[in-house]
């Protein structure tokens, strides 16, 4: 009898954020690569638990749609406070998921022998706490956890402390992280450990670079944040004038808010692979969102980042220093990724037997 291997599809995300769509197709991807999988000792089952999260992922994304000026605001003036009134709010609806049965139902009846789970911020209390419930029911049946391609949000002391606490008690099988901060933190947790890629890297494996688009050059500008409507403005001011201007955003669903009116001009889509062509042809591509930058990267075209966040340390591991692309466009080594690549692949093959 195959083995089955459980990928918990974090697609629902895409409601929000497309980019975790890029994720989910690098995970698959690869897995599909591996050794069992190619020989038929081994079948790759994703299965979507957005009923599961739908709860929290709505209060997440409401929170996190405040202007920065006004969130930073807020923490000033009312300090350890607003962060507690905001992860009390996370985690009423944390347990209301948990409670949720119904919704991890195919889950359980799959009974896997593996459960792999991805996602950038899985290694936060938040997450951890989300889904540590259902891991466990899996592992009670006999299922081993693999965290693939994971990574903290800030790395913070506190983070750090309560993210091993949980990590210990889920025991997972094998850990692979997608930069190194959160390699060094938790790699000796669990029976195997690997310092991997952003999984989102791995969609320059799919055949879309080869589709052919007859639309003269341009430059895509992928902009959700509030604080960045003046940079785009300029940027398209300053790019119009050599290119065709295509913006995009990464929130489709999400994108009317109390603060924000739709972008009216901008492209948007529910389809992962409708990004990817545009990234995969552009000239360059100027966004806030980091998988933006890394389906950019992955297809081999310049791109700038317009965040300051500790989530770009996974481009460290394909050799772009995060202080760099936050400044000027950087164009990838698709030698180093090719590598890490194959890296990441056998690793995967070694310990999905």
């Amino acid at each position: 009898m195959r083995k089955r291997i459980l990928y918990l599809k974090l697609w629902c995300s895409a409601l929000t954020n497309i980019g975790d769509a890029f994720i989910d197709l690098g995970v698959i991807y690869s897995i599909q690569q591996t050794e069992s999988v190619q020989k038929g000792k081994a079948l790759l089952i994703p299965v979507s638990i957005y009923s599961y999260v739908k709860p929290s992922q709505r209060t997440t994304s409401i929170l996190t749609r405040f202007p920065r000026p006004l969130v930073s605001l807020s923490k000033i003036m009312l300090g350890r406070y607003f962060e507690k009134t905001k992860e009390t709010i996370l985690q009423s609806y944390t347990r209301k998921a948990n409670k949720n049965i119904k919704s991890s139902l195919l889950v359980h009846a799959i009974k896997p022998d593996y459960v792999v789970i991805s996602g950038g911020l899985i290694f936060t209390k938040f997450q951890l706490d989300m889904f540590k419930p259902l891991l466990d029911n899996l592992k009670r049946q006999g299922a081993k956890i693999i965290f693939y391609g994971c990574s903290g949000e800030t790395y913070s002391d506190l983070e750090v402390e309560c993210v091993k606490r949980r990590l210990e008690e889920i025991e997972p099988y094998a850990i692979i992280t997608r930069d190194q901060v959160a390699f060094r933190h938790y790699k000796d947790i669990g029976e195997y450990a690997f310092n991997g890629i952003d999984c989102g890297f791995f969609v320059n494996k799919l055949p879309i670079k080869e589709i052919e688009i007859d639309f003269p050059p341009y430059v895509v500008l992928t902009f959700d944040s509030y604080n960045n409507i003046d940079t785009e403005r300029k940027l398209e001011v300053e790019l119009s004038k050599k290119y065709t201007i295509v913006k995009t955003s990464h929130q489709p669903i999400s994108e009317i808010s109390v603060f924000r009116t739709p972008k009216r001009d901008a492209f948007v889509s529910d389809s992962p692979y409708d990004y990817l062509i545009l990234y995969a042809h552009t000239e360059e591509t100027h966004a806030d969102r980091v998988h933006a930058c890394v389906a950019t990267l992955s297809f081999g075209n310049p791109c700038r980042l317009y965040l300051k966040t500790a989530r770009a340390e996974l481009f460290r591991r394909i050799g772009i220093e995060p202080g760099s692309i936050t400044k000027k466009l950087v164009t990838p080594d698709l030698k180093r990724i090719e590598e890490l690549q194959k890296a990441q692949i056998d690793f995967l093959s070694s310990v999905l037997i």
